[in-house]
């Protein structure tokens, strides 16, 4: 079984203040997480489908499923402060009712990257299959520099750098035990690929093409509209 997660919960604080979050920001008259909803609804091998909302708009995020004809087969999850605890419950609601075994998978995909492509998503099925977790990624082809206050204190090597981006995909007892380690040492920040390599998983990469964005800040908007015309 695969389950997905889209997360839809955020508040989008860099995004800017509107009267509602970036996820509801349109592209083509469209809620950029219908998008997302799209994606995996069209996808025969997935299964359950969770979109995990922001508890306060969670009647706003149903009327949007069926306004845009994509209500049926999702289920809507109250996220929670961070997106640690949204993640945590969709894994609470897998648990209760998915009947998800532990070496079942989970997608999770970031609402507000809506331009990623079933393509993509099918590569990173086919190399979860023998995989702890993939994570699809891009490239950073840009020149990247660590820095202490004002000033450059070392320039990273070209080549050896990426930046994340949707999917990412947990077999589903790592990511469980990754939320665990979290909550029984207090560990800050999400459960991402940084803490499930840490407890020594392997994660395997995908390329992905580089208009798969996420969005953060309204330029990247702009972005994104413009690569999906």
């Amino acid at each position: 079984m695969i389950a997905v997660a889209i997360l839809a919960a955020g508040q989008g604080q860099r995004f800017g203040r509107r009267p509602l979050p970036k996820q509801f920001e349109t592209i083509a008259g469209k809620p950029v997480f219908v998008y997302s909803v799209e994606l995996y609804r069209g996808l025969e091998s997935v299964g359950p489908l969770l979109l995990v909302a922001h508890p306060e708009l969670i009647d706003e995020t149903a009327e949007c499923l069926v306004r845009f004809g994509c209500a049926d087969g999702v289920t809507v999850v109250a996220g929670g402060e961070t997106r640690r605890a949204s993640i945590a419950n969709a894994v609470h609601w897998l648990m209760e009712h998915g009947s998800m075994a532990d070496d079942d998978s989970i997608i999770l995909q970031n609402a507000a990257s809506p331009n990623t492509r079933e393509e993509l998503v099918r590569r990173c099925i086919e190399v979860a299959r023998n995989a702890d977790a993939v994570q699809a990624y891009m490239p950073e082809l840009r020149t990247v520099f660590a820095m202490e206050s004002d000033t450059v204190s070392s320039v990273l090597r070209r080549g050896q750098h990426a930046v994340s981006c949707d999917p990412t995909i947990y077999r589903f007892h790592v990511l469980r035990e990754a939320l665990d380690s979290q909550s029984r040492f207090d560990l800050p920040g999400d459960a991402t690929t940084d803490i499930v390599s840490a407890l020594g998983y392997t994660i395997q990469l995908v390329c992905s093409d580089h208009d798969n964005i996420k969005i953060t800040t309204r330029w990247d908007l702009a972005a994104v509209a413009d690569a999906m015309r």
